[in-house]
């Protein structure tokens, strides 16, 4: 449980720029024109509450034109800490490899990010 409300906007605020970035690195997996568009009108709801939340925490709202995203294993190291119990085994050693391993990365708090302006060819197709 988190003892104050100063400690809950500051957590939910991690939460929810992680699962911008976290829509923002999964799109591109996404095949289906339904499931891309489940995807985008849920993504554009968690940037507006990380919106919020970085306001209240006295952050910029709209830090940049273009949303960092992250790749899995970057997603569930971040989360890890924040989980207590779950039946399955959170490995990310078993997800595609980090972003950290990947040149130009930029840091984000407790989270390894790529600018979309980086995109290799690769990663767009």
């Amino acid at each position: 449980m988190t003892p104050n409300v100063a400690q809950f906007v500051a957590t939910a605020q991690i939460f929810e720029n992680t699962g911008v970035m976290a829509y923002a690195g999964a799109v591109n997996t996404l095949a289906s024109e339904i499931l891309l568009t489940v995807a985008a009108t849920i993504a554009t709801v968690e940037a507006r509450h990380a919106a919020y939340l970085n306001l209240l925490i006295g952050q910029s709202p709209f830090p940049s034109s273009f949303d960092n995203y992250s790749v899995p294993f970057d997603i569930v190291t971040a989360i890890t800490p924040f989980i207590t119990s779950c039946p399955y085994t959170l490995d990310a050693s078993i997800l595609p490899v980090p972003v950290s391993s990947l040149p130009n990365e930029t840091a984000s708090p407790g989270i390894t990010t790529r600018p979309p302006g980086q995109l290799t060819a690769a990663m767009r197709m």
